[in-house]
């Protein structure tokens, strides 16, 4: 049975409206086929504890196989060894799926058993023959295999947690460092993320993504600074040729302070400024005060930009998520998004609103309906956006709407994603659905991988969604 958890998460909801799946048992028209490979590999890595996010990045790598299914066979055990027959009485040879288990036989039809290397990839068999999938413990080491069998080496994202396998195979644990960034990984394997960690007397953080943080980095709404090694500092500390100036909790000092009897000015980041001006003082090259009122400075022209090349992405996203959803509801197709363009200059209205006015209120009169808006700062991805949506129940719904409706061969969508001053906005709504010709293509393998957001209480996100 398809295991799915729901993570709930209060956000500032203005929604119009909740937006369910269509419950109803007639295929729509044009709904787009979901193959029995893919359909049998959601399944068994849902229950493997994968999330919907890790499933769809699987996906768009083609990892569904189709293993030959037996209904009929003969076992024969021959010098110790055991042999299979199919209905024609032929040996099987390869892969081979019976009664709901994975075996293999060799070229000479012998069923193999342990760890094998089959065509380069990894698998243990159980001395059943059966081929072993998910977590599994061998030799008092932990491996994974996923649902084809493939024992994983390296990163991998498995059940929202982050875990590091050597080339053997085996899970790491303690400090590891992975193409030239370290992690800690907890005794179980899963890497600290979003959280402080001490060790002796020296405090280190680590991200959203398990990487151990240096140089500036903000944490809920203050800046630190580490070094190299992603030890905190504290006190005056220089960094890429510039002074910062941090408290003892290694947050930085920001705006004016008195050190050693002289003023200096740090930004936001506690970097002290120098041959500048702030307000109307003049600061020399070590940061000191020239009095010497200056007129106000100018503020900057604030410039933004849209990025169409995401908000494409975004829609192979949401349909990937749409995909998933669909099976964990026992759907063998679903009713696609796609890009109105109507719909998408609506959105980049709605992004340009929401820069003044986070609210679902349209001073243009340009409202999508149910839609999902989104402020975050930095320039931020198409997967981090819908990640965030994606984690929200109310959400969550919102992006699968209508996702098994009859008569419906898609849904127009508009999506908008625009920066401005540091910071991204996105606008996602759907404007009514397509009856007649299905799409010519259904499912399109995403080109950037979703970032995995956490529930840790440690963590505090800086994302804002309605």
């Amino acid at each position: 049975m398809i295991k799915f958890t729901a993570f709930v998460l209060a956000v500032v909801m203005g929604c119009s409206s909740l937006c369910f799946a269509d419950e109803s048992d007639v295929r729509p028209e044009g709904a787009v086929d979901i193959s029995e490979e893919e359909i049998a590999y959601i399944e068994g890595e849902l229950e493997n504890g994968r999330t919907t996010e890790e499933i769809a990045i699987d996906l768009a790598n083609n990892a569904a196989v189709s293993f030959t299914s037996y209904s009929s066979v003969t076992w024969v055990k021959k010098s110790g060894k055991w042999y299979c027959k199919d209905s024609s009485g032929i040996y099987i040879k390869g892969f081979a799926k019976i009664s709901g288990a994975v075996y293999y036989m060799n070229s000479s039809g012998v069923m193999l058993t342990g760890w094998q290397q089959i065509s380069g990839t990894w698998y243990y068999f159980a001395s059943s023959g059966a081929m072993k999938t998910g977590w599994q413990k061998i030799s008092k080491k932990w491996y994974y295999f996923n649902s084809n069998g493939e024992m994983l080496t390296g990163l991998q994202s498995i059940g929202g947690s982050y875990y590091i396998f050597n080339s053997s195979g085996a899970m790491a644990t303690g400090w590891k460092q992975y193409e030239n960034k370290w992690y800690y990984l907890n005794s179980s394997g899963a890497a600290k993320v979003s959280t402080w960690f001490k060790s002796g007397s020296t405090w280190y953080y680590f991200g959203s993504d398990g990487v151990m943080a240096t140089g500036s980095v903000s944490i809920g709404g203050k800046y630190y600074l580490f070094n190299g090694s992603g030890a905190m500092l504290t006190g005056w500390q220089k960094y890429n040729g510039e002074w910062y100036y941090l408290a003892s909790s290694g947050a930085a000092y920001t705006g004016w302070i008195v050190y050693g009897g002289q003023k200096y000015f740090l930004d936001v980041k506690g970097m002290m400024l120098h041959d500048t001006e702030v307000g109307e003082y003049e600061l020399d090259s070590e940061g000191h005060i020239i009095t010497r009122p200056e007129p106000d400075p100018e503020e900057p022209d604030p410039t933004g930009y849209f990025k169409t090349d995401a908000e494409d992405e975004a829609v192979t996203l949401i349909n990937n998520i749409r995909k998933a959803e669909a099976v964990s509801i026992k759907k063998e197709y679903y009713v696609p998004v796609v890009m109105d363009s109507t719909a998408r200059d609506r959105a980049h209205t709605r992004c340009k609103e929401i820069v003044s006015n986070f609210s679902h209120t349209s001073a243009s009169g340009n409202s999508m309906g149910s839609e999902c808006i989104y402020e975050g700062d930095g320039n931020k991805s198409a997967s981090q956006i819908v990640t965030a949506w994606k984690n929200s129940t109310t959400h969550y719904n919102l992006l699968n709407t209508g996702l098994t409706k009859s008569t419906c061969a898609s849904h127009n969508c508009g999506i908008g994603i625009y920066v401005e001053g540091g910071k991204t906005y996105a606008v996602f709504g759907t404007r009514g659905a397509n009856t007649g010709t299905p799409p010519a293509s259904g499912y399109v393998a995403p080109t950037a991988t979703p970032n995995s957001y956490t529930s840790d209480e440690d963590y505090i996100s800086q994302d804002n969604i309605s």
